[in-house]
């Protein structure tokens, strides 16, 4: 009950046009289905990065260095970066990328993309400065220099990091462009910081967070299982908070989010529960 779905995105303002997509394989397909009945309509342009095309899932196969495994994911995340950047760069400001198991609040997003902070961040309209928006992690602990934004909640480029990281990253050597590696999170954060691309702060105003990696009962009990100690060691300024009050009102994305809790998410959110005697 503590979340809200922002009424309208930037009353006032030009619309923000956002696209958004997930990376996925055809093992996986069937995750598509809650996606496109939930969240992925309301996005002004959606794809599902796979390796096989199925128009009537807007699965698209993204060729790729390396096997179709979790293990090769840098490599997909590239390619699906270069592909969205050589397709649809002209038609979007924003673009939204991360796994299949995210569940995202457009309303919340347009919202937070139309406002005044980040329109001042970006430098003012157009967006001009790069911008890289989601949950901030650590690669290292304990050092702000190498943060970057974790990839199960989804993260945000505009049009000017988009086109910095196609054009110039990733022909670094830094960047990898034939090594198998799984982190792509941590590897996209590390491209862009050579052109000194930062993560942006996106908690709230009372310092809550808006992009979550885990899914909301997570948050509720702190019920982790393996992944507890890992994200204390990297979290931002190494601190998350817990509980029913954990979540910003204006929270954007969630991860761990399997097909039936999607649904269940989305019913909740948009009053389509019915009433009780």
């Amino acid at each position: 009950e503590r979340v809200r779905v922002a009424p309208h995105g930037g009353e006032g303002k030009r619309p923000v046009r956002i696209f958004c997509a997930v990376y996925t394989m055809e093992t996986f397909h069937h995750r598509l289905d809650s996606i496109r009945e939930t969240w992925a309509p309301k996005c002004d342009g959606f794809m599902a990065a796979s390796n096989k095309t199925d128009a009537t899932l807007d699965a698209v196969n993204i060729p790729h260095f390396g096997p179709e495994t979790y293990n090769a994911v840098w490599m997909k995340v590239r390619s699906i970066w270069s592909y969205i950047y050589k397709t649809y760069y002209d038609d979007y400001d924003f673009f939204y990328l991360g796994g299949d198991d995210y569940y995202l609040i457009v309303e919340n997003l347009r919202t937070y993309l139309s406002s005044d902070e980040i329109r001042y961040a970006g430098g003012g309209d157009g967006w001009p400065i790069p911008l890289y928006l989601g949950h901030r992690i650590y690669e290292l602990a304990g050092q702000d220099r190498w943060q970057s934004n974790h990839g199960g909640a989804g993260y945000v480029l505009n049009r000017a990091s988009l086109a910095v990281l196609v054009e110039l990253a990733f022909g670094l050597e830094y960047c990898e462009p034939y090594k198998i590696r799984h982190f792509e999170d941590k590897k996209i954060g590390g491209c862009l910081r050579n052109f000194t691309i930062s993560p942006h702060d996106t908690k709230d105003r009372r310092g809550h967070d808006r992009f979550h990696i885990f899914a909301p009962q997570q948050l509720a009990t702190e019920n982790l299982g393996n992944s507890h100690k890992w994200y204390v060691r990297h979290a931002q300024r190494g601190v998350y908070e817990f509980g029913q009050e954990a979540a910003s009102p204006e929270s954007i994305s969630f991860h761990y989010v399997q097909p039936r809790l999607m649904k269940q998410i989305h019913t909740a959110l948009y009053g389509m529960c019915p009433e009780m005697d």
